[in-house]
Protein backbone atom coordinates (compact mmCIF):
# COMPACT_ATOMS: atom_id res chain seq x y z
CA UNK A 1 0.00 0.00 0.00
CA UNK A 2 1.69 3.29 -0.82
CA UNK A 3 1.84 6.06 1.90
CA UNK A 4 -0.93 8.25 0.15
CA UNK A 5 -3.62 5.21 0.50
CA UNK A 6 -2.30 4.47 3.73
CA UNK A 7 -2.98 8.37 5.07
CA UNK A 8 -6.26 8.21 3.81
CA UNK A 9 -6.99 4.82 4.70
CA UNK A 10 -5.88 6.34 8.17
CA UNK A 11 -7.93 9.51 8.37
CA UNK A 12 -11.54 7.41 6.99
CA UNK A 13 -10.35 4.72 9.75
CA UNK A 14 -9.93 7.99 12.56
CA UNK A 15 -13.53 9.15 11.50
CA UNK A 16 -15.42 6.34 11.80
CA UNK A 17 -13.44 5.67 15.10
CA UNK A 18 -14.01 9.03 16.52
CA UNK A 19 -18.13 8.86 15.15
CA UNK A 20 -18.44 5.52 17.00
CA UNK A 21 -16.84 6.79 20.21
CA UNK A 22 -19.41 10.38 20.56
CA UNK A 23 -22.00 7.61 20.36
CA UNK A 24 -20.82 6.22 23.49
CA UNK A 25 -19.05 9.36 25.50
CA UNK A 26 -20.12 12.85 26.22
CA UNK A 27 -17.22 15.38 25.52
CA UNK A 28 -18.60 17.63 28.45
CA UNK A 29 -17.80 14.43 30.43
CA UNK A 30 -14.50 14.54 29.01
CA UNK A 31 -14.06 18.22 29.31
CA UNK A 32 -15.10 17.82 33.24
CA UNK A 33 -12.48 15.36 33.45
CA UNK A 34 -10.11 17.49 31.63
CA UNK A 35 -10.71 20.40 34.29
CA UNK A 36 -10.72 18.70 37.27
CA UNK A 37 -7.37 16.97 37.02
CA UNK A 38 -4.35 17.66 39.24
CA UNK A 39 -2.39 19.99 37.64
CA UNK A 40 1.02 19.22 39.88
CA UNK A 41 0.57 15.10 38.50
CA UNK A 42 0.57 16.64 35.29
CA UNK A 43 3.60 18.43 35.56
CA UNK A 44 5.13 15.63 36.99
CA UNK A 45 3.77 13.49 34.12
CA UNK A 46 4.99 16.01 31.57
CA UNK A 47 8.66 15.87 32.91
CA UNK A 48 8.67 11.96 33.04
CA UNK A 49 7.70 12.38 29.25
CA UNK A 50 10.46 14.52 28.11
CA UNK A 51 13.30 12.32 30.17
CA UNK A 52 11.95 9.21 28.09
CA UNK A 53 12.26 11.26 24.96
CA UNK A 54 15.78 12.28 26.04
CA UNK A 55 16.47 8.87 26.79
CA UNK A 56 15.03 7.54 23.37
CA UNK A 57 17.61 10.64 21.54
CA UNK A 58 20.70 8.86 23.20
CA UNK A 59 19.69 5.58 22.67
CA UNK A 60 19.65 6.30 18.97
CA UNK A 61 22.95 8.43 19.35
CA UNK A 62 24.51 5.28 20.89
CA UNK A 63 23.41 2.62 18.51
CA UNK A 64 24.92 4.94 15.37
CA UNK A 65 28.18 5.71 17.31
CA UNK A 66 27.32 9.34 18.08
CA UNK A 67 28.01 11.06 21.93
CA UNK A 68 24.78 11.31 22.75
CA UNK A 69 22.98 14.37 23.80
CA UNK A 70 25.68 16.49 22.21
CA UNK A 71 24.88 15.03 18.97
CA UNK A 72 23.15 17.89 16.78
CA UNK A 73 22.35 15.97 14.10
CA UNK A 74 21.11 13.14 15.85
CA UNK A 75 18.86 15.55 18.11
CA UNK A 76 17.49 17.26 15.89
CA UNK A 77 16.77 14.05 13.12
CA UNK A 78 15.21 12.47 15.61
CA UNK A 79 12.68 15.25 16.92
CA UNK A 80 12.42 16.06 13.23
CA UNK A 81 11.01 12.28 12.43
CA UNK A 82 8.39 12.43 15.83
CA UNK A 83 7.04 15.56 14.46
CA UNK A 84 6.15 14.23 11.38
CA UNK A 85 4.54 11.35 12.93
CA UNK A 86 2.81 14.01 15.10
CA UNK A 87 1.23 16.08 12.17
CA UNK A 88 1.39 13.60 9.16
CA UNK A 89 -0.18 10.42 8.30
CA UNK A 90 1.48 7.25 6.71
CA UNK A 91 4.39 7.35 9.34
CA UNK A 92 6.54 10.04 7.48
CA UNK A 93 8.78 10.43 10.65
CA UNK A 94 10.10 6.94 9.76
CA UNK A 95 11.34 7.74 6.82
CA UNK A 96 12.13 11.44 7.52
CA UNK A 97 14.50 10.71 10.56
CA UNK A 98 16.95 8.67 8.07
CA UNK A 99 16.87 11.36 5.62
CA UNK A 100 17.66 13.85 8.12
CA UNK A 101 20.37 12.58 9.52
CA UNK A 102 22.07 11.54 6.57
CA UNK A 103 21.57 14.87 5.05
CA UNK A 104 22.82 16.65 8.38
CA UNK A 105 25.51 13.97 9.33
CA UNK A 106 26.98 12.79 6.08
CA UNK A 107 26.53 9.16 7.24
CA UNK A 108 25.73 6.31 5.43
CA UNK A 109 22.01 5.25 5.31
CA UNK A 110 22.72 1.06 6.19
CA UNK A 111 23.75 2.38 9.67
CA UNK A 112 20.69 4.41 10.32
CA UNK A 113 18.28 1.88 9.37
CA UNK A 114 19.78 -1.04 11.23
CA UNK A 115 20.04 1.51 14.34
CA UNK A 116 15.94 2.05 13.91
CA UNK A 117 15.73 -1.72 13.86
CA UNK A 118 17.33 -2.43 16.43
CA UNK A 119 14.89 0.48 18.50
CA UNK A 120 12.00 -1.51 17.43
CA UNK A 121 13.46 -4.98 18.26
CA UNK A 122 14.10 -4.14 21.29
CA UNK A 123 11.19 -2.21 22.14
CA UNK A 124 8.72 -4.99 21.17
CA UNK A 125 10.91 -7.24 23.74
CA UNK A 126 10.25 -5.07 26.78
CA UNK A 127 6.65 -3.98 25.84
CA UNK A 128 6.33 -8.27 25.71
CA UNK A 129 8.26 -8.14 29.24
CA UNK A 130 6.02 -5.47 30.57
CA UNK A 131 2.91 -7.57 29.42
CA UNK A 132 4.48 -10.70 31.54
CA UNK A 133 5.28 -8.42 34.45
CA UNK A 134 1.92 -7.23 34.38
CA UNK A 135 0.07 -10.67 34.18
CA UNK A 136 2.04 -11.63 37.45
CA UNK A 137 0.78 -8.45 39.29
CA UNK A 138 -2.82 -9.72 38.51
CA UNK A 139 -4.67 -8.67 35.34
CA UNK A 140 -8.76 -8.64 35.58
CA UNK A 141 -10.71 -11.43 33.41
CA UNK A 142 -12.37 -8.77 31.44
CA UNK A 143 -9.16 -7.91 29.33
CA UNK A 144 -9.24 -8.33 25.52
CA UNK A 145 -7.53 -11.26 24.70
CA UNK A 146 -5.91 -9.33 21.42
CA UNK A 147 -4.16 -7.31 24.19
CA UNK A 148 -2.20 -10.84 25.09
CA UNK A 149 -1.96 -12.05 21.78
CA UNK A 150 -0.19 -8.97 20.71
CA UNK A 151 2.28 -8.44 23.38
CA UNK A 152 3.51 -12.51 23.08
CA UNK A 153 3.64 -11.39 19.48
CA UNK A 154 5.45 -8.39 20.47
CA UNK A 155 7.96 -10.97 22.94
CA UNK A 156 8.71 -13.20 19.80
CA UNK A 157 9.67 -10.49 17.10
CA UNK A 158 11.55 -8.82 19.28
CA UNK A 159 13.68 -11.90 19.97
CA UNK A 160 13.68 -13.10 16.14
CA UNK A 161 14.93 -9.34 15.12
CA UNK A 162 17.67 -9.27 18.24
CA UNK A 163 18.63 -12.58 16.93
CA UNK A 164 19.12 -10.85 13.35
CA UNK A 165 21.00 -8.39 15.22
CA UNK A 166 23.86 -10.58 16.34
CA UNK A 167 24.86 -10.57 12.44
CA UNK A 168 24.95 -7.09 12.33
CA UNK A 169 26.67 -5.69 15.42
CA UNK A 170 30.33 -6.34 14.58
CA UNK A 171 29.82 -4.15 11.45
CA UNK A 172 27.13 -1.54 12.25
CA UNK A 173 26.39 -0.98 15.67
CA UNK A 174 29.85 -1.41 17.94
CA UNK A 175 28.98 -4.79 19.30
CA UNK A 176 28.19 -6.12 22.75
CA UNK A 177 28.18 -3.31 24.61
CA UNK A 178 26.61 -0.81 22.38
CA UNK A 179 23.91 -3.24 22.60
CA UNK A 180 24.08 -3.88 26.40
CA UNK A 181 23.70 -0.26 26.39
CA UNK A 182 20.47 0.03 24.13
CA UNK A 183 18.72 -2.85 26.05
CA UNK A 184 19.38 -1.02 29.38
CA UNK A 185 18.58 2.44 27.95
CA UNK A 186 14.80 0.71 26.37
CA UNK A 187 14.20 -0.60 29.70
CA UNK A 188 14.24 2.58 31.32
CA UNK A 189 12.45 4.08 28.37
CA UNK A 190 9.28 1.76 28.74
CA UNK A 191 9.76 2.13 32.76
CA UNK A 192 8.85 5.80 32.67
CA UNK A 193 6.43 5.06 30.00
CA UNK A 194 4.13 3.32 32.36
CA UNK A 195 5.65 5.90 35.48
CA UNK A 196 3.75 8.39 33.15
CA UNK A 197 0.83 7.00 32.62
CA UNK A 198 0.12 6.01 36.16
CA UNK A 199 0.99 9.47 37.05
CA UNK A 200 -1.93 10.55 34.53
CA UNK A 201 -4.14 8.74 35.72
CA UNK A 202 -3.41 9.17 39.67
CA UNK A 203 -3.99 13.36 38.02
CA UNK A 204 -7.44 12.32 36.47
CA UNK A 205 -8.60 10.97 40.11
CA UNK A 206 -9.07 6.96 38.81
CA UNK A 207 -8.70 4.69 40.79
CA UNK A 208 -8.44 1.29 39.98
CA UNK A 209 -7.34 -1.98 41.80
CA UNK A 210 -3.37 -2.56 39.81
CA UNK A 211 -3.21 0.84 38.60
CA UNK A 212 0.58 -0.46 37.57
CA UNK A 213 -0.79 -2.90 35.78
CA UNK A 214 -3.27 -1.00 34.23
CA UNK A 215 -0.80 1.41 33.60
CA UNK A 216 1.47 -1.21 31.77
CA UNK A 217 -0.94 -2.89 29.43
CA UNK A 218 -2.55 0.11 28.59
CA UNK A 219 1.06 1.27 27.38
CA UNK A 220 1.88 -1.92 25.51
CA UNK A 221 -1.85 -1.80 23.99
CA UNK A 222 -1.65 1.73 22.71
CA UNK A 223 2.07 1.35 21.49
CA UNK A 224 1.54 -2.10 19.44
CA UNK A 225 -1.77 -0.19 18.10
CA UNK A 226 0.23 2.64 16.61
CA UNK A 227 0.45 -0.17 13.69
CA UNK A 228 -3.21 0.30 12.52
CA UNK A 229 -3.61 3.27 10.30
CA UNK A 230 -5.28 6.30 11.41
CA UNK A 231 -4.80 10.04 11.18
CA UNK A 232 -2.04 11.76 13.07
CA UNK A 233 -1.47 11.62 16.18
CA UNK A 234 -3.40 8.36 16.41
CA UNK A 235 -7.18 10.62 16.13
CA UNK A 236 -9.70 7.82 17.52
CA UNK A 237 -7.06 4.61 17.69
CA UNK A 238 -5.54 5.87 20.61
CA UNK A 239 -8.62 6.68 22.21
CA UNK A 240 -10.69 3.58 21.58
CA UNK A 241 -7.56 1.13 22.81
CA UNK A 242 -7.54 3.32 26.21
CA UNK A 243 -11.22 3.08 26.92
CA UNK A 244 -11.30 -0.77 25.70
CA UNK A 245 -8.11 -1.25 28.19
CA UNK A 246 -9.37 0.96 31.28
CA UNK A 247 -12.36 -0.68 31.37
CA UNK A 248 -11.13 -3.94 31.99
CA UNK A 249 -10.54 -1.76 35.52
CA UNK A 250 -13.59 -0.14 35.50
CA UNK A 251 -12.68 2.70 34.46
CA UNK A 252 -15.23 4.94 32.90
CA UNK A 253 -14.99 5.96 29.33
CA UNK A 254 -15.07 9.90 30.38
CA UNK A 255 -11.99 9.30 32.05
CA UNK A 256 -9.90 7.05 29.42
CA UNK A 257 -10.73 9.28 26.62
CA UNK A 258 -9.56 12.06 28.86
CA UNK A 259 -6.45 9.97 29.57
CA UNK A 260 -5.58 9.53 26.19
CA UNK A 261 -5.94 12.95 25.12
CA UNK A 262 -3.57 14.08 28.40
CA UNK A 263 -0.62 11.14 27.18
CA UNK A 264 -1.32 12.88 23.89
CA UNK A 265 -0.72 16.31 25.43
CA UNK A 266 2.52 14.88 27.23
CA UNK A 267 3.64 14.58 24.04
CA UNK A 268 2.88 17.08 22.03
CA UNK A 269 4.22 20.21 24.63
CA UNK A 270 8.01 18.90 23.90
CA UNK A 271 7.58 17.25 20.11
CA UNK A 272 6.00 20.80 19.06
CA UNK A 273 8.20 23.29 20.02
CA UNK A 274 11.45 21.93 20.02
CA UNK A 275 10.51 20.36 16.74
CA UNK A 276 9.32 23.41 14.62
CA UNK A 277 12.71 25.24 16.42
CA UNK A 278 14.81 22.23 14.46
CA UNK A 279 12.98 22.77 11.11
CA UNK A 280 13.54 26.69 11.32
CA UNK A 281 17.13 26.61 12.57
CA UNK A 282 17.42 23.79 9.95
CA UNK A 283 15.60 25.85 7.25
CA UNK A 284 13.61 22.50 6.61
CA UNK A 285 10.51 22.62 5.34
CA UNK A 286 7.55 20.37 5.63
CA UNK A 287 7.12 19.30 2.30
CA UNK A 288 10.66 19.13 1.30
CA UNK A 289 13.13 16.65 3.16
CA UNK A 290 17.15 17.67 2.14
CA UNK A 291 18.58 16.35 -0.32
CA UNK A 292 20.62 13.26 1.33
CA UNK A 293 23.17 13.79 -1.56
CA UNK A 294 23.86 17.81 -0.50
CA UNK A 295 27.44 17.49 1.37
CA UNK A 296 27.79 18.10 4.76
CA UNK A 297 29.71 21.43 4.97
CA UNK A 298 26.62 23.15 2.65
CA UNK A 299 24.82 22.43 5.83
CA UNK A 300 26.65 23.55 8.48
CA UNK A 301 25.44 26.19 10.85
Amino acid sequence: MSARARGVLGLVVSVVLVGLLLRFVRPAEVLSALRGADVALLVAAVLVHGLMLLLRVQRFAGLIGEPGWASRAAFDSVFVGWLFNLTLPAKAGELARPLTYRAWSGSGLPAVVAAMVVERGLDLLVLGVLFVGALLLGLPPALPAWVATAAWVGVALGAVVLVGVGVLRRSSLGGVGVLSMAMSTSSLIWALEVVGVWLTLLALGVSVDGAWAASAVLVVASTLAVAAPAAPGGLGVEQWVTVLVLAAWGASEADAVAASLLVLFEAVVWIAPVGLLVLGRRSLRLGSLPDPQVDESSLAE
